[in-house]
C-alpha cells in the first residue's frame, strides 16, 4: 500500500465537502489515507471495522460516512466488504507505468468482486486509455487483459462503448471483431444470493435494506405488493447503487419530523414509510429530497452518540 496520498487543497473550497458535519469530514478523510487503501484508491473493509478503530460506534460511523456516499465522494458495499473513493485517481495518479505494472495487479486482486470493483476496473481502463502513446508502451499486455476482462459488456447510456474497445497490441495482425450493438443491462433479479438475501438491485433487497437499516419507528414491510414493487423498480432505475439507498435510509435517523417524534400539524402521529420514500411531490421524488438533506434536523449534531 502506498505509504503517501495527495489531497488538494481545494477541498476547503469544495460546497459538498464543507456541507459535512466534523464528522463527515473526519470520516472521509480518514477513509482517504487509511493505510489498508490501496494504490487504485479502493480496499477491503467493514464500516463495523473503521468505526472500531476510531473509537466510535458504528451507527456514529455510518452516520458520518454516509454524507460523502451521498455526494458520490465514497462508495460503500457493506456485503463485499468494499470501500472506494471513486476520484481517487483524478489527484493520485501514478507517477509512471513501473506504479502501474508493479501495483495495480496486485491491488485488484485484493479487491472484493462486486458492482462497485467493475466500476473501479472501469474508471482505470478509461484512465490508461487516455494516456500518452508512450507511456501506453511501456506497460506490458498483461495489464491491458486485465483491466479489459471484467468490464461489462454494456452500461446504461452506452457509456462502457468508449472504453470496451480491445487495445492493438505490438505485433498489430490482429483482426478486429466488428462491433456489436451493445446489450440491455440485465432485468433486475430477483432470485436469492448465496447468503440468501436477495441480489441487488431488486424491488426485494431495497425492501431488505428498509427493513434491516430504516429508523425504529418507521414501519417495517410486511407485504411487497405489486404498486409497491412497481415504485420500487422505477425508483432503482434511476438509482441503482446499492450505497445511495443506505445512505438515505440512514438519512432518515437525523430527521425528528420523519421518525415522528416533531409535531406535524394536521398530520399527527405521522412518520416516513417505505410508500412515502418512493412517492413523490411537486415532480421531485421523496428519496431525492432525504438524500439530500432537506428534512434534517438543523439544529443536532448528528454524529454524536445516542
Amino acid at each position: 500500500m502506498p505509504r503517501y496520498r495527495k489531497i488538494d487543497v481545494r477541498i476547503w473550497n469544495d460546497e459538498k465537502f464543507i456541507a459535512f458535519s466534523d464528522d463527515g469530514k473526519l470520516a472521509f478523510l480518514f477513509v482517504l489515507t487509511h493505510p489498508h487503501l490501496m494504490a487504485l484508491g479502493a480496499m477491503r473493509g467493514t464500516l463495523a471495522g473503521l468505526s472500531a478503530e476510531l473509537r466510535w460506534s458504528l451507527r456514529r460511523f455510518r452516520a458520518a460516512v454516509a454524507q460523502a456516499t451521498i455526494a458520490g465522494m465514497i462508495e460503500v458495499n457493506e456485503e463485499a466488504a468494499y470501500i472506494g473513493l471513486p476520484r481517487f485517481l483524478r489527484y493520485n495518479e501514478p507517477e509512471s507505468p513501473n506504479v502501474i505494472k508493479g501495483a495495480w495487479l496486485e491491488c485488484l486482486n485484493q479487491i472484493p468482486e462486486c458492482p462497485e470493483k467493475r466500476a473501479l476496473i472501469l474508471r482505470c481502463r478509461k484512465y490508461l486509455d487516455e494516456r500518452s502513446d508512450k507511456f501506453k508502451a511501456e506497460l506490458p499486455t498483461t495489464i491491458w487483459e486485465a483491466f479489459s476482462e471484467a468490464l461489462p459488456e454494456a452500461l446504461p447510456g452506452g457509456f462502457a462503448q468508449h472504453f470496451d474497445k480491445p487495445i492493438e497490441k505490438a505485433s498489430g495482425n490482429q483482426e478486429q471483431e466488428p462491433e456489436q450493438e451493445p446489450e440491455s443491462p440485465p432485468a433486475p433479479s430477483l432470485h436469492a444470493s448465496e447468503n440468501g438475501g436477495p441480489l441487488w438491485p431488486s424491488a426485494d433487497a431495497l425492501v431488505a435494506l428498509w427493513n434491516e437499516h430504516a429508523p425504529p419507528e418507521c414501519p417495517r414491510v410486511r407485504d411487497l405488493s405489486e404498486g409497491r414493487r412497481r415504485l420500487a423498480s422505477e425508483a432503482l432505475r434511476k438509482k441503482p447503487d446499492r450505497a445511495y439507498w443506505s445512505a438515505t435510509i440512514d438519512e432518515l435517523r437525523r430527521s425528528a419530523l420523519l421518525r415522528g417524534l416533531k409535531k406535524n400539524p394536521g398530520h399527527e402521529n405521522w412518520c416516513a414509510t417505505f410508500d412515502w420514500l418512493l412517492g413523490s411531490k411537486n415532480g421531485t421524488e421523496n428519496y431525492v429530497r432525504v438524500a439530500e438533506g432537506a428534512y434534517r434536523d438543523r439544529a443536532s449534531n448528528s454524529g454524536d452518540d445516542e
